[in-house]
Formats: structure tokens, sequence, C-alpha cells
């Protein structure tokens, strides 16, 4: 497998984790919220950043979702027939 290909690869699931995390800090509204939020915005700049760096970024990416999964969850209750209210829950 060519190095361009391993590297793809990798980019593919650092921005899949980055949109995971990313359905939690739209809902978070704190500044813990817009902290993940720049961290998801750094996933699309990563050609442009030290592969170092990239590397620090998945792994706080990593954590914060991990953080999200097993502090939190995600509850989306009806509030008329046709609107419904998305939260996050804290546990």
């Amino acid at each position: 497998m060519e190095d361009w290909e391993i590297e793809m690869k990798e980019l593919e699931e650092l921005r899949d984790i980055a949109q995971q995390l990313s359905e939690y800090a739209d809902l978070e509204g704190s500044e813990l919220g817009e902290v993940c939020a720049g961290l998801i915005q750094l996933t699309y700049y990563t050609s442009y950043l030290d592969n170092e760096f990239v590397k620090a970024l998945r792994k706080e990416v990593e954590d914060n979702l991990t953080s999200f999964k097993e502090g939190s969850k995600i509850v989306t209750e009806e509030v008329t027939r046709t609107a419904t209210e998305t939260t996050l829950e804290w546990n």
C-alpha cells in the first residue's frame, strides 16, 4: 500500500471521528462545545499541519468524543407532531 493511501485512510478516519464529535459539540452549548468545534475545524486543514500536531489533534478529538459518549447522551423528544427537539443530557 502506498504512503498516500495510508494517509488518506487515516484522514478519512479522523474526519469520521470529527463528524461524530460534531453531533455532540453542536448540542453542548458551552465553551466545551466551542473548543470541540475548533478542533473539528482543524481536521479540514491537516495537509497544512505537522504530522505530530495531526497525531495530537486526533488524540484530542478521540478523547473528547469518548468523554461525550461516556458522560452524556443525545436525546430527541417530540415537541409537536411536526417538530422534535434534540438536546444533550449529561449523566
